[in-house]
């Protein structure tokens, strides 16, 4: 079985612009408040 890594997101990095948004394949990043959030693991 392969290892699921976690992500995490840099803040100060993100512009909010959605492109990890769709290749997540787990569903678990959403754009919140004008930012990338990791909403599960």
């Amino acid at each position: 079985m392969p290892k699921r890594q976690i992500v995490s997101i840099d803040g100060d990095l993100c512009n909010g612009c959605g492109a990890c948004v769709s290749p997540c394949a787990e569903g678990a990043i959403q754009i919140i408040d004008g930012k990338a959030r990791v909403m599960r693991e």
